[in-house]
């Protein structure tokens, strides 16, 4: 994973057109490949990255929400796999907590809407972080003996 900039947008578009089915709930769905991506790059409140597998781009996340004064952030716009279902597991499995619904979040083209919300807080951190790390290094090291 890195800062998301202007290299990325052909890889990018490669894999958002590779699943497009995947867009269907995001921004991207109603704003098109390349407006999403400008306002990714223009974004002065958002900190975008590209994640990269075996040295190509197969998706994207970002930072958004930072309020320091409060010590958080959000982790959101993400798009990685072909069912949000996958994704909300994932997050249970690293320790996230279920926080709820929000009903009617986002407007669509045919449809609003809803989001899921997970949370890691403060207290949470201890027991999420070496479970966390020991995954990672799985994740990276079983990646690289299977040829990444």
């Amino acid at each position: 994973m890195e800062p998301l900039a202007e290299r990325h947008r052909d890889g990018l578009r490669e894999a958002a057109e590779r699943e497009p089915q995947v867009h269907r709930f995001t921004g991207m769905y109603s704003l098109g490949f390349d407006a999403w991506f400008d306002q990714s790059l223009s974004s002065e409140s958002e900190v975008p990255f590209v994640v990269h597998v075996d040295g190509r781009p197969v998706g994207s996340t970002r930072y958004l929400n930072v309020e320091l004064l409060h010590r958080r952030t959000e982790i959101g716009w993400t798009w990685l796999e072909r069912r949000n279902l996958r994704v909300r597991g994932a997050l249970l499995g690293i320790g996230a907590t279920f926080e709820g619904i929000f009903r009617k979040h986002m407007v669509l083209p045919d449809s609003i809407r809803d989001s899921a919300w997970y949370a890691i807080v403060g207290d949470d951190w201890p027991a999420v972080k070496s479970p966390l790390e020991r995954k990672i290094d799985r994740h990276v090291n079983g990646r690289s003996r299977s040829g990444g």
